[in-house]
């Protein structure tokens, strides 16, 4: 692919696109992980809240259960371990990581008997055996609700160590963040920066070259020999032509002017052939011309080398003008000579005829 100014430009373009989404995936990941954070966040603060308000919930039902036996009545809380609000929420749960759930699956077996005691309290005061619902219920409460209590703590405790974990991952996460934003808001603008400078530069030097001959030639002496600099191929080795009478062949040349088609003595076999319509398909021609600027260079030279050639046969005919001038001039001076020879005859003549006429007519 011949590296055109369109495909420089293509090219600055698409790397910039590619550091851009680049810098768009990455910010996506880095996003992504700070939604999870404050996902597990969230999750971590609900089971905190439920931990905190299901201890709370069963100190009041004890509590509860302690004045019905005090009031010798029944006691109308939930018995059921599953419909009380710590036990829908617990039902719910679906806990992976092995400590956690170490620690949750050991809460469900005395908050089964805490609510199982609550039923058998009930029975004892409904037969108003209060002495023995007063040591049942102390029995368990110092066992069953200090045994949740301990586990809902221990749970809480994992709970918080895991919440410093995930903010101290977010911190860090968002420090990355911050960095990363202020690194690609300098680089991605350098880079490019330095993109369209090598661009602008391969574009501007050989424009400059190219204003550079045409005021050498309008301004001072205009010399016609000076070329820009454009790549020479030896043709014949890459094309394998084996045509060793072209004048190009074995050489370094601009054989698309000298022997191709835009050439006035065309040898170049795929030319003659009509293989190529013309010089600007051939591989040759697409290794030395790269870009526009290229192009315009040696055309440029062709241009130039064209007015030289002009210039040299104007010269030429000028001194053949001036040579044909002088003989011209030496011709007529010796006709000039010739005739003022033939003047003197006449008049020798003209005279000796009056003598001969006064002779007679003495």
């Amino acid at each position: 692919m011949r590296f055109t100014i369109k495909n420089k430009i293509l090219l600055n373009n698409l790397l910039v696109i590619f550091f851009l989404i680049g810098f768009i995936v990455l910010s996506i990941v880095m996003f992504n992980k700070l939604v999870n954070d404050a996902n597990d966040m969230r999750e971590l603060t609900n089971k905190r809240y439920f931990l905190l308000k299901g201890e709370k919930d069963h100190v009041n039902w004890v509590l509860g259960v302690s004045n019905a036996i005090l009031l010798k009545k029944k006691f109308e809380g939930e018995l059921n371990h599953t419909l009380c609000s710590f036990g829908k929420w617990y039902y719910k749960q679906n806990i992976t990581e092995e400590a956690e759930k170490k620690i949750f699956i050991s809460i469900e077996a005395p908050h089964i008997a805490l609510h199982a005691a609550g039923k058998k309290i009930n029975a004892l005061i409904k037969e108003q055996k209060f002495k023995e619902a007063v040591s049942f219920f102390n029995n368990v409460k110092n066992t069953h609700l200090a045994k949740i209590g301990n586990l809902l703590k221990q749970y809480r405790d994992l709970v918080n160590k895991k919440t410093s974990a995930i903010l101290a991952h977010s911190k860090q996460t968002q420090k990355t963040v911050i960095t990363f934003f202020v690194i690609a808001g300098i680089i991605i603008p350098l880079i490019s920066a330095i993109l369209s400078f090598f661009i602008i530069s391969s574009i501007s030097k050989p424009l400059v070259k190219v204003t550079n001959m045409l005021k050498d030639i309008t301004e001072g002496d205009g010399d016609l020999t000076k070329r820009i600099d454009v790549k020479t191929i030896n043709c014949s080795s890459v094309m394998n032509c084996g045509k060793r009478e072209c004048p190009d062949f074995g050489v370094e040349a601009h054989c698309w002017f000298e022997v191709g088609s835009w050439s006035a003595d065309i040898h170049c076999p795929k030319i003659l052939t009509g293989e190529y319509e013309d010089c600007s398909v051939c591989q040759v021609y697409k290794m030395a011309i790269r870009n526009e600027l290229d192009e315009i260079s040696t055309w440029f030279n062709s241009f130039v080398g064209k007015i030289e050639d002009i210039v040299v046969e104007v010269k030429d005919a000028a001194v053949n003008l001036a040579a044909s001038t002088e003989e011209i001039s030496a011709s007529a001076q010796n006709l000039s000579a010739s005739a003022q020879g033939q003047a003197a005859s006449v008049e020798e003549t003209s005279a000796s005829m009056e003598e001969f006429n006064s002779s007679v007519v003495q």
